[in-house]
């Protein structure tokens, strides 16, 4: 297929499909912070589901490879753990994509069935590996569940079309209900870069635009209007630097040095020399 007129989704640039892209898989986001309270504080997400369940139960996983679903089912807080005992697979995809009627009506409708049929080889047994081992087996050999999931800053994938900034942008109003007058950013800091290689051997990169709160009346809130709150979002908080670093599974090393870097900027801040859009 002749690609030259095509723009990628991913990166943005032409000659090439998402597909065929080299580079990490993007995302935009923005970290805000605020310095009116006792401590600098940043605004954090913290996710409805955990990334590995959510692979779980898209079945994006080897049913014959047994360590890496262990390693999936470990990163299950707790709530997920007790929902794979208990419901069956029809229930597990209705509660995560918040589906009440028709199983498979979302953007994953194709994963309904791959992850169905995985789940009920998992459920039945599986030989491999010189080993037998069910989906009972292998969540009463998992560790202690984390006791929550993940949390992160809001961020998201480009829509066709748009630039990196206006992706951070809507991206960062559908997760926290905050518009482009409610902070500002700052142009004369380069774009935070978090990257890392996922447990799915997939590179990922988030790139943040820093930004200060400047409408300190308005507080964080849920939308039961928003459905991409309703879809992605548990909770939303402002966190001091040793929340933010508590919050953050220890895994994820990346991270936690953007929140590091972060702070060592807000604790250096002098208005004088930063440029605000």
């Amino acid at each position: 297929m002749n690609h030259i007129h095509t723009v990628c989704n991913n990166c943005g640039i032409k000659g090439h499909s998402y597909r065929d892209c080299r580079k990490p898989v993007l995302s935009y986001g923005h970290i805000l912070y605020r310095t009116d309270t006792a401590e600098p504080q940043i605004l954090m997400v913290q996710r409805k589901d955990s990334l590995c369940y959510i692979e779980f139960i898209r079945g994006k996983y080897d049913v014959y490879n047994p360590s890496y679903i262990q390693m999936l089912i470990s990163k299950f807080n707790k709530e997920e753990r007790k929902r794979v005992i208990e419901d069956d697979f029809e229930t597990l995809w209705r509660k995560l994509w918040g589906i009440k009627n028709d199983t498979g009506e979302n953007t994953y409708k194709s994963d309904y069935y791959k992850g169905y049929e995985k789940y009920c080889k998992l459920v039945a047994g599986v030989s491999a590996q010189n080993s037998y081992y069910t989906l009972k087996s292998l969540l009463e050999n998992a560790p202690e569940p984390y006791l929550e999931s993940e949390w992160e800053f809001p961020k998201g994938r480009r829509n066709v079309g748009e630039t990196n900034r206006e992706c951070a942008i809507r991206e960062f109003q559908e997760e926290t209900n905050y518009t482009t007058r409610d902070y500002q950013l700052i142009e004369n800091i380069a774009p935070l870069d978090e990257e890392y290689m996922g447990e799915n051997h997939i590179r990922y990169k988030h790139v943040y635009y820093l930004g200060f709160l400047t409408n300190l009346s308005i507080v964080p809130y849920l939308s039961e209007t928003n459905p991409h709150q309703i879809n992605e979002i548990k909770d939303i908080q402002w966190v001091t630097k040793t929340q933010a670093l508590q919050k953050i599974r220890d895994y994820q090393t990346t991270r936690k040095t953007i929140v590091n870097r972060v702070f060592d900027i807000v604790n250096d801040f002098n208005v004088n020399y930063f440029v605000i859009h």
